[in-house]
């Protein structure tokens, strides 16, 4: 699967990475930072999941990028991840009239990846900088989707610890994609009272309120909370 669509300027500002939803798109100025970790997350089964696929199917599938381009999609659930991403590029396939074969070789361009305890995952950053992106530079794309269902058997000293072995992931996978100039959506679902584990540590958040609805968070200074509301 390829990587989204880089968008770039005429004033040298930084990559965009488009996420092909207007409504998201128009909210983040134009798509997602490169070189920026994303969270996004809302309750469970509201579609995140088939968000971040969406990206990535329709980039290749309407000819957007380079054919060498690729993206990594980290999951807990690698089957069921594997059948939404053939399923929506065999869907936009069809709406562009495009030959059958553009569906494998769209799926062929994305590594999937299936993690489902915390020890791999929190060894992920160390993998990525040492032995995955180094030798595969035409990742322009990686997604953890559902990362934090990973910290799903809580050790003896609570809540704290828990919490800060996903902050440590999450800094490190951030100075990752700064050092890559690679966008990498955090995949999460929320909590009771609506504060995901990431905290401020990511530098934008998209919430997916509903199926047409969205909330976006931009820290560009982590003791200050600026707010767009989205809703159709």
């Amino acid at each position: 699967m390829s990587a989204p669509q880089i968008a770039t300027d005429g004033a040298g500002n930084r990559r965009r990475i488009k996420t092909y939803s207007p409504e998201v798109d128009d909210l983040l100025g134009g798509g997602f930072n490169a070189g920026e970790l994303v969270e996004i997350f809302g309750p469970p089964g509201i579609g995140k999941t088939s968000f971040c696929a969406r990206i990535c199917v329709l980039a290749q599938i309407q000819g957007s990028v380079p054919p060498e381009s690729q993206a990594l999609y980290v999951t807990d659930n690698s089957t069921s991840t594997v059948e939404t991403l053939r399923t929506i590029a065999t869907h936009a396939a069809k709406l562009e009239k495009r030959a059958p074969e553009i569906v494998e070789n769209a799926l062929d361009n994305i590594g999937v990846v299936s993690i489902q305890d915390a020890a791999p995952l929190l060894s992920l950053p160390l993998f990525l900088d040492r032995n995955y992106l180094p030798f595969h530079p035409q990742t322009k794309l990686i997604i953890l989707d559902n990362y934090n269902s990973s910290f799903h058997v809580r050790d003896a000293n609570g809540n704290n610890t828990l919490m800060s072995k996903i902050g440590r992931f999450l800094q490190q996978m951030s100075r990752t994609a700064s050092s890559y100039e690679i966008p990498v959506l955090a995949v999460n679902s929320v909590r009771e009272d609506g504060i995901p584990p990431g905290q401020k540590i990511t530098s934008t958040r998209i919430i997916q309120q509903s199926e047409s609805g969205w909330l976006w968070e931009g820290f560009a200074d982590p003791n200050t909370c600026s707010c767009v509301s989205y809703s159709t």
